[in-house]
C-alpha cells in the first residue's frame, strides 16, 4: 500500500469526518448515470423547500456573472467557468436538484474537461471544495430566506404606510368637507337671518 494512497484516505475520511459533524445533511460523493454512463457525482440532502434551494443556487451562480447554464440529460451545465470555491481552474459543471418539496437534495458533478469527472482520490481538494460547497448551501439558503422574509415584511410595511396615508388623506379631506359644510351651513343662517331682517323691516313700513 503507497503512501500516497494512505495518504489520500486519511485525508477523505478526516474531512469527510468533519463535514459530518459540522453539517446534518452530510454532503457525500456518489454515482449518477448521465448521458447513460455511470459518473461520478457529489450529493446533498436539504430540509429548506425545494424552490428555496434552487433560487439559493441560481442566485449564487448569478453573482458568479456565469454564462447562462445549459440543459443536459436533467442537469444544468456551466461549461469551462471559473469557481474558485470550488476550484481555481476552469470546470465543467452540472448540477440539478431533484427530490421532495420539502425535502430535496441536490446532485453536483464537476469535470475538469473531457469527462474528467472528479472524485475522492483523484482531485481531493475540488471533492472537498465540492462537498464544503453544498454543505454550506444549507446556511446560503437560511440567508435567502432572511432576505426574502425581510423584503417582504418591507413591502408589508409600505403597502401598511401607504394604506394610513390614504386613510389620513380621505379623513382630512372629510374633515375639510365637514369644515366647508359647516361654514356654507353658518353662511346660509346668516343670510336667512338678514332676509329675515329685511322682510320685518319692510312690513314694519308698510304698517306705519
Amino acid at each position: 500500500m503507497s503512501f500516497q494512497f494512505l495518504k489520500t484516505a486519511v485525508f477523505s475520511i478526516s474531512f469527510l469526518g468533519l463535514v459530518a459533524s459540522a453539517n446534518a445533511q452530510s454532503a457525500r460523493p456518489t454515482k449518477v448515470v448521465m448521458d447513460k454512463v455511470e459518473r461520478s457525482a457529489f450529493q446533498a440532502d436539504y430540509k429548506q423547500p425545494k424552490k428555496l434551494i434552487e433560487c439559493t443556487l441560481e442566485d449564487k451562480f448569478k453573482k458568479l456573472d456565469l454564462p447562462k447554464a445549459k440543459k443536459t440529460s436533467g442537469f444544468r451545465k456551466y461549461e469551462g467557468v471559473t469557481i474558485t470555491e470550488l476550484s481555481g481552474n476552469k470546470i465543467d459543471l452540472y448540477y440539478k436538484v431533484e427530490g421532495k418539496k420539502s425535502a430535496p437534495s441536490v446532485i453536483m458533478l464537476v469535470s475538469t474537461g473531457y469527462d474528467n469527472f472528479i472524485e475522492m482520490g483523484k482531485d481531493d481538494v475540488t471533492a472537498a471544495n465540492t462537498i464544503l460547497f453544498l454543505n454550506n448551501l444549507e446556511n446560503d439558503a437560511k440567508d435567502m430566506q432572511a432576505a426574502i422574509d425581510l423584503a417582504a415584511q418591507q413591502e408589508a410595511l409600505k403597502k401598511a404606510e401607504d394604506k394610513l396615508k390614504k386613510a389620513e388623506a380621505k379623513r382630512a379631506k372629510a374633515n375639510k368637507q365637514l369644515t366647508n359644510d359647516a361654514n356654507a351651513k353658518a353662511e346660509a343662517a346668516k343670510k336667512v337671518e338678514e332676509e329675515r331682517l329685511r322682510l320685518e323691516n319692510l312690513k314694519g313700513r308698510n304698517e306705519n
